[in-house]
């Protein structure tokens, strides 16, 4: 219920009469004041006194009318309420203050733009490319955004069938995927763990021009798809490369792109063909191709036309790569896990999978000392995050090699020294034959 005290009658209302004539507000009367000094600059008032325009008093209150004028953001207070008057040193203070503020203002509102629109993908410059690509009739239209990703940002995108640059017989996907690979280096402090040591990019890596890098990147999805599409591995076909944006065709149909395995719903005969499917591709890649995926898991895998697709392989390495075998160690061990959670029977464990893409005898070569000799003997959560912050010992070597030397150097001194105090050196079963572990002999425990 509304009370009473707040219940009126409109009729009961009295009528408040209004001068037409009257001034709306102070502000008002003042500059019909000012307006009364001819354009000579001054007059004589009733009692016959000059008044110029430089009057203090009407130069305050001019100065009051113009701080009126200034941006909406800044704070005047109820000027019109009362008779305000301001000095020129006063007004020119605010005023100075008032183009600061805005200039900063309009400067951190730029500033988070460029911010938020680099995070996305799409930096000014991303979308020049894009828009001369459509000049040029090489895209009809860009649909919108398909997923976004620490890395990039995918586009969905149709080619122009009238695209006057094609040669005869050539034609483009109708759907494509346009990749925008971020322009910040925020998600990418261990880019150059996968690219400085690819002799294809050898004398070309950089860290002192972050664009460069990313540039790069890009490039190495280009050249690593175009070798997996040559040996007949399912992934999505290039179109055209600039700079840091990658058109693919679209692995989906009518705008909808294909799901990743995780998301995909398989039945239990799918799930089986697609584990033994992803068995295939990884031996293949391996062996043909001559790559190592990097990052593979069931979110780097599309389900489409009832076959898996491989994307995301711009960190893919060679075999030949420092790191390859602790990658590939890592890629076994998520398609592993994954199938082993979904319920499929016979899977292969992480270490049976990684002898069985490599062909290395697991008679002969253990697959946690082949890991443990890239990452000089620490575990892989350790190392998982390297940079240029991580202590050099936490490093990976360069060649295995290095670290074979240095154990033997070690165990030769170690068996000299421990030699002529009079102890004995064993081999400990836990370890390889080639190094052994020295014990004191009063501390051996007799048979």
């Amino acid at each position: 219920m509304v009370p009473e005290e707040l219940l009126y009658d409109e009729e009961d209302q009295a009528e408040v009469p209004v001068d037409p004539k009257a001034d709306w507000d102070r502000f008002e009367t003042n500059e019909k004041e000012e307006k009364t000094i001819p354009r000579v600059g001054y007059k004589v008032n009733e009692d016959g006194e000059m008044v110029t325009k430089h009057n203090q008093d009407i130069s305050g209150r001019k100065n009051a009318c113009k701080v009126m004028s200034f941006p909406p953001e800044f704070s005047t207070g109820d000027g019109a309420g009362f008779d305000m008057k301001l000095s020129n040193k006063v007004f020119n203070q605010l005023k100075s203050h008032s183009k600061k503020t805005t200039k900063k203002q309009h400067k951190a509102a730029d500033r988070k733009e460029n911010i938020a629109t680099a995070e996305m993908g799409l930096d000014e410059p991303t979308r020049m490319i894009l828009y001369k690509w459509i000049n040029n009739q090489l895209l009809e239209s860009i649909d919108g955004i398909i997923s976004t990703g620490k890395e990039a940002v995918i586009l969905h995108g149709e080619t122009d069938p009238t695209n006057p640059n094609l040669e005869e017989g050539e034609s483009y996907p109708k759907e494509v995927a346009i990749k925008v690979f971020s322009t910040t280096l925020n998600e990418f402090k261990q880019r150059d763990r996968y690219i400085k040591d690819d002799f294809r990019f050898a004398g070309r890596f950089s860290k002192q021009n972050a664009r460069t890098v990313i540039n790069m990147w890009a490039e190495k999805e280009l050249h690593n798809l175009n070798r997996m599409k040559r040996m007949g591995i399912r992934c999505p076909e290039v179109v055209v490369l600039k700079k840091n944006i990658l058109v693919m065709s679209f692995i989906g149909e009518n705008l909808v792109p294909a799901p990743k395995l995780k998301e995909a719903v398989l039945s239990e005969a799918q799930l089986i063909c697609a584990y033994e499917e992803m068995v295939e591709i990884m031996h293949k890649l391996y062996n043909e191709a001559r790559l190592v995926h990097a990052d593979l898991s069931e979110y780097n895998i599309l389900w489409f036309d009832e076959q898996c697709w491989i994307i995301d392989v711009a960190q893919s390495v060679e075999p030949g790569h420092p790191g390859a075998l602790e990658f590939l160690m890592r890629d076994c061990d998520n398609i592993s896990t994954f199938f082993t959670k979904r319920g499929v029977s016979g899977v292969k464990s992480k270490e049976d999978l990684f002898f069985h893409v490599t062909g290395l005898d697991p008679l002969t070569h253990n697959a946690t000392i082949l890991e443990r000799i890239h990452m000089k003997g620490q575990p892989a959560h350790v190392v998982s995050g390297i940079d240029d912050d991580t202590p050099e010992h936490f490093k990976p070597l360069e060649y295995p090699f290095d670290l074979a030397w240095q154990k033997v150097e070690k165990f030769k001194g170690s068996k000299k020294k421990h030699h002529q105090s009079g102890a004995h050196c064993k081999p400990e079963g836990n370890v390889a034959n080639e190094f052994e572990t020295c014990v004191p002999k009063e501390e051996q425990v007799s048979g």
